[in-house]
């Protein structure tokens, strides 16, 4: 499909038009592979072959198999924050589904915070194919030093939710005023970095009704290497932080805006977090590009066939400042 015309807003100062519409046409045709595989249609799902060949994650981060997987996780009836807060922390860390269907399948349950002892530690160790973490990425939870990783990622999630423990994370959390102060709560113990802490944060917001992914972001390395593209002579003295929200900003009034359907046929257009990711993937799709090889084969999908329905937060809706 092609992307619909539209005037372009003023760009930024240094911002090279041809890849701002680069950028654009990239973020509309990957969230309309989205729409038609959950319209059942077959490949190829885009004319651009570096889309119909690569994989790139959705954009909106909350479609993406893994944070579908937190979702459900987090809206257990009943969960407390507490509770919630250590399956997300662990959860990154992992940062994959099939680890937590077999902790899952050891403990009747997903974990909980009471449960981050030696007794989870062996079954992640006991993982049916012997792999425990996400080749996607995987930040240690003790920088700089060895040792066994599985025991260092329920040892820092333990720390940080113990309860009535002397770092009070979960009650910081839980309380704070902004969704920077959150993430100040969560950035501020080792281990976890700025990319970790925001990962973690937009995963809680998932769970707490009051976190807002359009009123703060941290852009991750990739990401900021994706906003760089847009400014390849000059890059201005802005932060990465400030064009993308510059980018949302202009989505409703000047661009073709992809959006998530919502209950009561209100739509979701892209938050910070979902812009940000989707610089990330834009730095991914240029790398691509400039080693292009127009003979790829087509993408094979991790999950092909019929696709389920997308599962979004209950407390999504019109008036919780997320749309």
């Amino acid at each position: 499909m092609d992307l619909p015309s539209c005037n372009l807003p003023n760009l930024l100062p240094g911002m090279s038009s041809t890849r701002f519409i680069m950028y654009r046409s990239f973020v509309f045709n990957r969230h309309r592979i989205w729409e038609q595989r959950q319209a059942g249609e077959p490949q190829p799902w885009a004319h651009d072959h570096l889309l119909a060949s690569k994989k790139f994650t959705n954009v909106f981060r909350v479609l993406d198999p893994g944070s579908q997987y937190v979702v459900e996780m987090l809206q257990e009836p009943g969960l407390e924050p507490r509770d919630a807060l250590a399956r997300a922390i662990l959860y990154r860390f992992t940062n994959r589904p099939a680890t937590w269907d077999h902790l899952q399948n050891v403990y009747g349950r997903w974990p909980l915070a009471d449960d981050m002892n030696a007794d989870l530690v062996q079954a992640l160790h006991e993982t049916p194919d012997g792999q425990i973490f996400s080749g996607a990425y995987i930040i240690m939870p003790t920088p700089g030093k060895q040792g066994d990783k599985a025991l260092g990622a329920v040892a820092l999630t333990r720390r940080l939710t113990a309860r009535g423990g002397s770092e009070r994370v979960v009650e910081q959390v839980v309380g704070a005023a902004t969704p920077r102060a959150a993430y100040e709560a969560l950035r501020g113990h080792v281990g976890m970095g700025d990319f970790m802490s925001m990962q973690i944060l937009t995963d809680w917001g998932y769970y707490w009704p009051d976190y807002d992914e359009n009123e703060f972001v941290i852009a991750g390395p990739g990401s900021q290497r994706g906003v760089a593209e847009l400014f390849p002579t000059q890059y201005p003295k802005i932060s990465p932080e400030d064009v993308i929200r510059w980018v949302r900003d202009h989505w409703l009034e000047d661009l073709a805006c992809p959006a998530i359907p919502l209950a009561g046929g209100l739509s979701r257009p892209p938050s910070l977090m979902d812009i940000q990711n989707t610089f990330c993937e834009f730095f991914k799709y240029m790398r691509y590009l400039k080693k292009e090889r127009p003979g790829d084969a087509p993408y094979r999908p991790a999950h092909p066939g019929a696709q389920p329905k997308p599962l979004l937060p209950h407390h999504w809706t019109a008036t919780s400042g997320t749309v």
